[in-house]
């Protein structure tokens, strides 16, 4: 009798790891990955809804009256850093006005035509204009043309710099900038191509 009861009792066990083990490979191989499809499908769902609601606002006066607004704010921001192309002589006599009222001497400015109007590998509508500046002038000087620079519309940007001293032992050093100025590359862009093209 001991014996049939050990063997009832070993057929259940068997029978019970045996379906526990057939849950777990059937949870595993396929309701998990299931629940991981139905968490992604949520998640795109979410964010359609999202993209509709604002389709939806997008319609309403005042939500186009905001879109008008951030798309100007954008445009001066692009047009604060970006000149047009061929615009290189109106940056040469800004950045001799910049020099002749800081007094610097000896000053002369170039478009470098070796490394003109580089397009961004990154950036389709995007190029670089360089320019190359000379002058003598105290270290005070420099400092005061590099931020005047950064604060000029279109930003120019000092790209590489040498500052030597003077031979003459007067505090004028001489100084060699590059400078980069970002420029729209296709003909007739602005801030309306450049932000359409990111």
């Amino acid at each position: 009798m001991q014996s049939v009861y050990k063997k009832y009792i070993t057929t259940a066990i068997i029978v019970w790891a045996g379906s526990f083990v057939l849950f777990m490979l059937v949870y595993v191989f396929v309701l998990s990955p299931q629940k991981q499809e139905l968490n992604q499908i949520r998640q795109k769902l979410s964010q359609r809804d999202a993209d509709f609601k604002r389709a939806v606002e997008a319609e309403t006066g005042a939500a186009k009256a905001r879109l008008d607004k951030e798309l100007a704010d954008l445009h001066s921001k692009v047009d604060s850093f970006v000149s047009v192309t061929g615009d290189s002589s109106k940056v040469l006599v800004d950045v001799g006005q910049i020099a002749n009222e800081l007094r610097v001497t000896d000053f002369s400015s170039k478009v470098n035509k070796n490394e003109q109007s580089k397009t961004l590998p990154t950036c389709k509508v995007l190029a670089v204009d360089s320019i190359i500046v000379n002058f003598k002038g105290s270290f005070s000087q420099f400092a005061r043309f590099i931020n005047t620079l950064e604060r000029h519309k279109p930003v120019i940007f000092a790209d590489k710099f040498t500052i030597s001293r003077s031979d003459k032992g007067n505090f004028a050093n001489d100084i060699n900038i590059v400078l980069a100025v970002l420029v729209c590359s296709q003909d007739g862009a602005n801030s309306n191509t450049l932000l359409a093209g990111r």
